[in-house]
């Protein structure tokens, strides 16, 4: 997984990267310990008042195979969001 800067969802962020569930390989890439699966991501319409109009959605493929993204245009809070660089 590689991005440019985004706003994701911070527990999304917080959960799965740099914790004990994933590792960062060689190749820059968020790999699950247990799975070995990539941590995978979607990017979603959302919006927020901040003028956020899109959030990335963490989630582990290997430990969620059946991960389903938020409803496009559904509202999240500010305090839910984190700017990564």
């Amino acid at each position: 997984m590689t991005l440019g800067p985004h706003t994701a969802l911070k527990r999304d962020h917080e959960s799965l990267l740099g914790t004990p569930h994933s590792h960062l390989n060689k190749e820059g890439v968020w790999i699950c310990n247990k799975t070995g699966k990539p941590i995978d991501y979607v990017v979603v319409p959302r919006s927020a008042r901040d003028g956020v109009e899109s959030v990335v959605h963490l989630f582990c493929s290997g430990c969620n195979p059946d991960f389903k993204p938020p409803a496009s245009f559904s509202p999240v809070c500010e305090g839910e969001l984190i700017t990564v660089l």
